[in-house]
């Protein structure tokens, strides 16, 4: 089963929050998810694997701009 779909949640001001149907399951699933999110806000990601930490397992994905 393929990566699972980020969809908004949440936007105020600098900050969003996406909700996850399906995330990554394992450490290097999470790294490239969070790799792939760097694209999109590095003030967030700025270490794949230590981003991807918290993002295995998760559901709920915080984001925020500086």
């Amino acid at each position: 089963m393929g990566p699972g779909l980020a969809q908004l949640f949440l936007a105020q001001g600098a900050y969003l929050e996406l909700v996850v149907d399906r995330p990554p399951l394992d450490p290097r699933a999470a790294a490239q998810a969070a790799t792939e999110l760097l694209g999109y806000c590095h003030d967030t990601v700025q270490d794949p694997w230590t981003a991807g930490d918290g993002m295995v397992r998760s559901t709920v994905w915080s984001l925020w701009w500086d």
